[in-house]
């Protein structure tokens, strides 16, 4: 027979229980010990992966928001500077056709003034020369 049961089945049985438990103790529990603890580790790292990704999100749509805010009152300040130029570009416009219509008008007197001056010397002249020409004709 292959398999006797007798007493150092018994003593093999009990040595075999003894051994699991002292494997128990001194193996399986530390080793189940490191295995909880390595699964807690993870477990929060990877909470603080989530609160670190969210923080993230959240200064990023801060970010974008702040962007976008600063964009459009960039816009503004831009529109509201060419609607400021435009006129001025028209108030100096004008200020330079009044200047240059006064000028027109300035030279436009000075020229008839002048036209007048011409005139009453010319006029002055021509009679001077006809007295003169008159008076060699009768002399």
């Amino acid at each position: 027979m292959l398999l006797q049961i007798d007493g150092t089945f018994i003593v093999i049985g009990v040595s075999f229980i003894f051994f699991m438990l002292i494997m128990q103790v001194i193996f399986y529990r530390p080793m189940m010990q490191m295995k909880d603890q390595r699964k807690e580790y993870i477990e929060e790292n990877q909470r603080h992966a989530k609160v670190m990704t969210e923080a993230a999100e959240n200064f990023v749509q801060t970010q974008e928001k702040e962007l976008k805010d600063t964009r459009e009152a960039s816009k503004e300040i831009v529109s509201k500077a060419a609607q400021e130029a435009t006129v001025a570009k028209e108030r100096t416009i004008k200020e330079a056709a009044e200047k240059a219509n006064t000028a027109f008008v300035e030279a436009k007197q000075k020229i008839a003034q002048s036209k007048k001056q011409t005139r009453e010397s010319l006029n002055n002249e021509v009679c001077a020369l006809a007295d003169d020409i008159v008076s060699r004709i009768l002399d």
